[in-house]
């Protein structure tokens, strides 16, 4: 079986179509998007080891991220910021409510006769954890961030911002910001 699988392999790589294929590796764009991939798949795992060793998840910690600094914030924000379907977020939010993380409030907006939508805010103990994981958090992505020089941290940072109108990702509100903080306003 294996032998049978390495002599396809073999028989692929000869093809012309396979060698004409692989000649997309070569644009500039494309080694670029899979070094980006690959470096941020890296430093995520890493990340959530880091966040694993806390007894937090790194979907958890988003949630925690964007409640402590937005919130509170209705579930379909959340799941907008996070890009999660909302039947994930749904999921991760009961679990974050029994575990008496977060709860639900009730906010009606101002001169509207509609019933109050909920939104969700961090309780205290969800307060305590995310002071508590947040600044190891930051220490280990400080860490984890090779030394570049400012500009190429500009450029980096500025990569949403390009990517949101490259996609027109007009019905998020904030796609790809960890929070509504603008880190190139700093």
């Amino acid at each position: 079986m294996f032998e049978q699988s390495r002599n396809e392999i073999i028989r692929m790589k000869a093809d012309s179509k396979y060698k004409s294929l692989q000649k997309v590796f070569r644009f500039t764009e494309v080694k670029s998007w899979v070094s980006v991939l690959t470096a941020s798949r890296a430093i995520y795992r890493e990340l959530e080891l880091g966040l694993l060793s806390d007894k937090c998840s790194m979907p958890r910690f988003q949630i925690l991220l964007h409640l402590y600094f937005d919130g509170p914030l209705a579930a379909v924000e959340i799941s907008d910021r996070l890009l999660v379907t909302r039947g994930n977020m749904t999921m991760f939010l009961r679990r974050l409510i029994s575990d008496g993380i977060i709860k639900r409030v009730f906010e009606k907006p101002p001169g509207s006769m509609r019933q109050a939508r909920p939104k969700f805010q961090l309780t205290p103990k969800g307060r305590r954890l995310f002071e508590r994981i947040f600044p190891k958090h930051i220490a280990r992505v400080r860490r984890f961030m090779p030394p570049l020089p400012p500009q190429a941290l500009r450029i980096l940072a500025g990569i949403p911002v390009t990517l949101q109108k490259t996609l027109k990702r007009t019905s998020l509100r904030k796609p790809f910001s960890l929070t509504n903080f603008d880190p190139l306003k700093s």
